[in-house]
């Protein structure tokens, strides 16, 4: 009775961690600036995460979306839309606090949006390109030598900003800038 006892737990560890899904490296949130004093507070409505205020460190990109030019966090307007990608560590206040690793300000325009890629994984090509997948292993992106000749340098940990038209609905999704 203890072996099968014994068998049935093991069985049960087993399958009960195939089941779990592991935590985001890397989050994102979409949403209208509310207040820009030291740090930024973004509000969406995604209940029950519907906020987050997050500190711009000196390793923040920070852009403006329409034009690509980078902006100070000073620039970052209240009622302004925003795309904004932090880490995971966040304080247990309300709202939550972390550290924004990239903020793109402002509508889309006509042109591609930018995208903040944070690298998990690089895979170089026979052909030169890189096929890079992004920390939360949710997106690959195929980077030719013509678009970016320094792409067989990258490794994970590197940042990117990227832009690109269409991406596959596959999981992960896939696309080339």
């Amino acid at each position: 009775m203890k072996k099968i006892l014994a068998a049935a737990l093991c069985l049960f560890a087993l399958t009960g961690s195939a089941f779990a899904q592991t935590a985001p490296k890397e989050l994102q949130m979409t949403g209208t600036v509310t207040e820009n004093t030291s740090m930024v507070t973004i509000k969406n409505n995604n209940s029950p995460f519907d906020s987050v205020a997050l500190h711009i460190a000196d390793t923040t990109f920070v852009l403006q979306s329409s034009t690509g030019y980078y902006l100070s966090g000073n620039d970052i307007a209240t009622n302004e839309l925003v795309k904004a990608w932090y880490g995971p560590r966040l304080t247990r206040s309300l709202p939550p606090q972390g550290t924004a690793d990239a903020i793109i300000a402002g509508a889309e325009g006509s042109r591609p949006a930018f995208t903040y890629f944070n690298i998990g994984k690089v895979e170089p090509r026979e052909d030169g390109s890189v096929r890079v997948l992004n920390v939360n292993e949710t997106q690959y992106v195929t980077l030719l030598p013509e678009v970016y000749p320094e792409a067989a340098e990258l490794k994970p940990g590197d940042k990117m900003l990227l832009w690109y038209d269409v991406t596959t609905m596959s999981m992960p999704g896939q696309a080339s800038p």
